[in-house]
């Protein structure tokens, strides 16, 4: 049987509010914000409920569709919510997390839905904000604390790593995603479009942030720590440099095997890149 009803809940870190309504056949207001029911429809409320958990939320408010029947003379109680939503402009307030008043719906992730976000809460994201954030964290390291005991998950006898690669190479046959073509490629594309738009330059990076990181936390804007790269290529291959891995050896006398040849036009020399082009550049002045 359903019971159609209308709520409002407070999140407690941020001390906004949100008012909403159920009234589909499945409606039960003892199943609101309960293991196995109702958390509401927003994918705003959602988003929050997975950075600071459901313990965040508490319902100030529920009434039933027959107890705002009368005197109000609603008669349903959508038209309730949407009288309550555009009475308190829910949508435009900073008080409320709603985002709209049951008019001129944006779809999630639209332009125009980022646009609303970013005019309530100064993000386009919620998952963006420097308090969600922060409890974000929190509750991570309180999950890894309950759950192993530490915050490091590479303690002695965890295996992640070596767990994470089974998991992968049982179901893509790869150690790592990035080693599916498909992905790789995606992955170098998306990166040189998002470079190109950002700053127009598709291979951009950002050396004089990288200086000025490295003389913040060093000390020195030049700053390279051979001991951990030897110490980290040892613990992941074996050796000191990953070029001696019997890996990279094969990858080189692939490049090698599969590089076409070619001749100098100046001398007839034949060779294979990078080396002959720089011998074709030096050859092409002396001649």
């Amino acid at each position: 049987m359903s019971t159609p009803y209308f709520y409002i809940i407070h999140h407690k870190p941020s001390g906004k509010k949100y008012a909403g309504a159920k009234w589909s056949k499945d409606a039960d207001p003892n199943r609101l914000f309960k293991a196995g029911g109702y958390f509401t429809s927003s994918k705003t409320i959602h988003k929050l409920i997975e950075t600071t958990g459901v313990d965040s939320f508490e319902i100030l408010d529920i009434l039933l569709e027959e107890e705002i029947k009368f005197p109000f003379g609603w008669n349903t109680i959508y038209e309730y919510e949407t009288w309550f939503l555009r009475e308190n402009r829910c949508d435009v307030e900073d008080t409320w997390l709603n985002l709209h008043c049951n008019t001129n719906l944006k779809g999630y992730g639209s332009a125009e839905y980022k646009l609303n976000i970013k005019r309530k809460y100064g993000v386009d994201n919620v998952s963006k904000h420097p308090e969600i954030i922060k409890k974000c964290v929190e509750n991570r390291k309180l999950a890894l604390l309950k759950k192993y005991g530490t915050l490091n998950m590479r303690f002695p006898g965890n295996n992640i790593e070596q767990r994470r690669k089974e998991t992968m190479m049982l179901k893509y046959g790869v150690e790592h995603i990035l080693q599916l073509p498909e992905i790789a490629k995606a992955a170098s594309e998306s990166a040189r479009k998002t470079k190109f738009e950002k700053y127009g330059d598709e291979n951009y990076n950002n050396l004089e942030k990288a200086s000025i990181t490295k003389k913040e936390l060093y000390g020195n804007e030049n700053y390279n720590n051979p001991e951990k790269r030897k110490l980290t290529n040892i613990a992941k291959y074996g050796f000191e440099n990953h070029s001696k891995t019997e890996e990279a050896r094969e990858n080189l006398r692939g490049i090698i095997y599969n590089n076409p040849k070619i001749t100098c036009e100046n001398c007839g020399k034949l060779g294979s890149s990078p080396s002959i082009y720089r011998h074709i550049a030096i050859c092409k002045q002396a001649h």
